[in-house]
C-alpha cells in the first residue's frame, strides 16, 4: 500500500524540475537591448562607423552601413549611452531606459563638427614663377641654353 506522503513528495520534485530547478529562489531578469538609427543632421543620410557605448559599461559597437545599431544582454536599469565619429559632434544621451526582456530604440542626429583655423598670413614674390623672371634669371647665367624649350 502506498501513502499519501510519498505522491505528495514526488509532486513537489516534478513541480521542482519542470519550473527549471529555480523554486524559492529569485529569476535573474532578462536582458534588453538598445537600438536605432544614426543620421547626418544637415542631410539625413545614415553614418557608417559610428562608435555607440554605454558610458562605464564596456558595451561597445559601431553603425553598419545603414547607419543602424544594436547593443544586446544589457541588463534592466538606465543607461548613458555616447555617439562618436570624426569630424561629428559627439552626443550624449542620458538616462535610456532598458527594460527587462525589450528593446529600446534610439535614433540619433549627428552635427558637423564646425571649428576655426588660425589665421595665417602667406606672402610670396609676385614675379616668382613668370616667364619673365625666368627669361631673366637665363639671360643673367653662365650657363648656355639651348634654344629649344619645352
Amino acid at each position: 500500500m502506498k501513502r499519501p506522503g510519498h505522491l505528495l513528495l514526488l509532486g513537489m520534485l516534478a513541480g521542482f524540475f519542470l519550473c527549471g530547478g529555480s523554486a524559492g529562489r529569485a529569476q535573474t531578469p532578462r536582458p534588453g537591448s538598445i537600438f536605432g538609427r544614426v543620421t547626418e543632421l544637415e542631410t539625413a543620410r545614415e553614418l557608417t562607423n559610428v562608435i555607440v557605448r554605454i558610458i562605464g559599461s564596456g558595451f561597445e559597437v559601431r553603425t553598419g552601413g545603414d547607419g543602424r545599431y544594436a547593443i544586446l544582454g544589457l541588463p534592466p536599469g538606465a543607461y548613458n549611452v555616447e555617439y562618436l565619429l570624426p569630424g561629428y559632434e559627439r552626443k550624449r544621451l542620458a538616462g535610456v531606459a532598458v527594460r527587462a526582456g525589450e528593446a529600446t530604440r534610439t535614433d540619433v542626429t549627428l552635427a558637423l563638427e564646425l571649428f576655426e583655423l588660425p589665421l595665417m598670413e602667406v606672402m610670396a614674390d609676385p614675379l616668382a614663377g613668370l616667364d619673365q623672371t625666368l627669361l631673366l634669371d637665363r639671360m643673367e647665367s653662365n650657363i648656355m641654353f639651348d634654344g629649344l624649350s619645352a
